[in-house]
């Protein structure tokens, strides 16, 4: 009889120490869902697509002048990407010193600068990049007086390294007349307009595109 009771004393303590371990894991999980209970609740809205931007015109000439202005302006964003002596506090060759540009204006637009950021971020990860970007102007509004706004899809793909990127965001630029000759343009201002601020028809007849080949290693061989 003492032998038995001696044989199943340890099946005891294992079932105890069975209990204790449930038990546990009731009050821990009991802990979890009274301290979830007590946080508030916020709810994270939704992202709803913004109003369509309405396409407008500022006459076929103007169109025309304005997205020569961008595809300039744009060429030289894509071309600080790979130059050693553009940086954020200091950059000879930035948008700033095309031809015609009044001297007030910032060295870099808001676009611009996000640029050199996100290739300050690239140059520390990857060996080469190239940039090419292609312009399609989808709004050019003029104000008498206050220059011209201009609504544009810039579609870039880049190569860093090996590895293929390609993104489209669209710009609320705007441009007053050049200083050395007043048919031209030059841009003062360029910002990304997020999709919830805004977007574009889905089928739309651009009033002035660029043609431009793309980076090395989107060129099939």
């Amino acid at each position: 009889m003492k032998l038995r009771e001696t044989r199943n004393h340890p099946r005891l303590t294992i079932f105890l120490c069975f209990l204790l371990l449930v038990a546990m894991v009731a009050i821990i999980f009991a802990i979890v869902d009274y301290l979830r209970d007590e946080q508030p609740v916020v709810e994270q809205p939704s992202a709803q697509p913004g109003p369509i931007i309405a396409q407008e015109t500022a006459g076929a000439e103007v169109d025309r002048a304005v997205g020569a202005a961008v595809e300039q302006y744009q060429t030289v964003l894509d071309a600080e990407w790979i130059d050693p002596g553009c940086w954020l506090s200091h950059c000879p060759n930035s948008s700033w010193a095309i031809r015609g540009t009044p001297p007030e204006r910032a060295l870099l637009t808001k676009a611009e600068r996000g640029n050199l950021e996100a290739r300050d971020d690239a140059l520390q990860r990857f060996q080469r990049i190239a940039v090419v970007s292609t312009i399609y102007v989808y709004s050019v509004k003029a104000s008498p007086g206050k220059g011209v706004e201009a609504i544009v899809s810039v579609m870039t793909n880049k190569c860093y390294d090996n590895n293929r990127i390609s993104s489209t965001d669209i710009h609320r630029m705007f441009l007053a007349a050049s200083s050395v000759n007043a048919k031209e343009y030059v841009v003062l201002a360029d910002e990304v307009i997020s999709p919830e601020t805004g977007r574009l028809t889905e089928s739309y007849v651009p009033l002035y595109s660029s043609r431009r080949d793309k980076p090395p290693c989107f060129i099939q061989k």
